[in-house]
């Protein structure tokens, strides 16, 4: 089952660990929860975090506790470090973003989520002061991937027409699904329906599954590419508004109802996504030619980094012992799991994963 890990240096920022400095000694004291009367201070609060190394995350049977690869503490010092390199290099480089791009950034997020900001600082605990300073981050390891990559237009409209299925809404279908493991009980809901019944009453009386009760007997999917072939099938030839056969399936039996179908269509391509496009090619181009994890390896290898907690100078120790042994950078996107919460994904622009951009050539 693939889960979709927490952003961990995220979290951190969020909660206002930045690096590993103590808070001060006046605040130490303030509680952030009170538990049966008994005040947990914000001191305990951060010393928890710094050697915290179970959090969790969100999978296919809701959140779920896993073990960290080192203290949350300990990924959240390397991924700030690791920032502070990449924006270090992009000055370097001259590719420093400014407030004015980091201001156009923003806007265009939000022109795209109007939301966007407030959700990050209510639910994601940011400040403007954080978001700005992610958004900085991000457009510095972009800037270091795209630097000397040119994408033509008529490379984009290439991209574009060889890749449909990557600029189409794809095709949709609401169901309803009844699933039960008891011959009486399916001939009754087979009585029930014939009877006149509302499918969704059917399901949610019938179903062994506790989760269709709780969704009101909604099928969890509604992209039709994403729904197990033999469903595909069924959907297909079955018209709203009707229900399928009965699936069986081991012990369970199976049938769903077709509540809504709506055919896959291309998305109109404006000069904006066009651009969109244009810029995701350049990184997806860039990453070849530029290989950014190489640099902010050998970067990371030639810094004075001092770390001055012992808890955290040991295994930082430990970890530059292992990279400067090996030749390539760490593995994966520089912050690693700390990288900016990311604006909105432009719907139809992303590359597919393995397929080539146009005129790609490796440095």
């Amino acid at each position: 089952m693939k889960l979709s890990y927490l952003s961990v240096a995220a979290a951190l920022l969020a909660s206002g660990i930045i690096g590993c400095a103590k808070k001060e000694a006046a605040s130490s004291s303030a509680a952030v929860a009170t538990v049966n009367g008994e005040p947990i201070s914000d001191q305990d609060y951060h010393d928890y975090l710094e050697r915290m190394n179970m959090v969790f995350v969100n999978g296919g049977q809701g959140p779920q506790r896993v073990p960290t690869v080192g203290s949350v503490g300990f990924q959240g010092l390397r991924d700030i470090v690791e920032r502070r390199i990449i924006l270090q290099m992009a000055k370097e480089d001259g590719v420093l973003p400014t407030d004015a791009d980091v201001t156009k950034e923003l806007d265009e997020r939000t022109k795209q989520q109007p939301d966007y900001a407030t959700r990050m600082i209510s639910q994601g605990g940011y400040t403007m002061k954080m978001l700005r300073n992610d958004i900085l981050f991000e457009l510095a390891r972009e800037n270091l991937v795209t630097k000397g990559v040119v994408v033509t237009m008529p490379e984009v409209e290439t991209y574009i027409k060889e890749n449909p299925k990557q600029f189409s809404e794809p095709a949709r279908a609401n169901l309803l699904v009844i699933a039960l493991q008891d011959d009486a009980k399916k001939k009754q809901a087979d009585q029930d329906l014939a009877a006149g019944q509302n499918f969704q009453t059917v399901a949610i009386r019938y179903s062994v599954d506790p989760r269709i009760k709780e969704t009101g007997g909604a099928y969890p999917e509604n992209v039709v590419d994403r729904m197990p072939k033999p469903l595909q099938d069924l959907v297909a030839k079955t018209a709203p508004g009707k229900a399928t056969a009965w699936i069986h399936e081991g012990a369970t039996w199976i049938k769903f109802f077709v509540q809504s179908k709506a055919p896959a269509k291309p998305i109109v391509m404006t000069e904006e996504k066009k651009k969109q496009v244009q810029r995701e090619l350049k990184k997806s181009r860039g990453s070849l030619a530029n290989d950014l994890p190489r640099r902010l390896g050998e970067k990371m290898k030639a810094a004075k980094i001092e770390v001055v907690p012992d808890h955290l100078n040991k295994p930082w120790t430990a970890m530059m012992d292992e990279l400067k042994k090996s030749s390539p950078a760490p593995a994966g996107n520089p912050a690693g799991p700390g990288g900016a919460p990311g604006g909105p994904a432009p719907t139809g622009t992303a590359p597919a994963p393995g397929k080539a951009t146009p005129g790609a050539k490796p440095k």
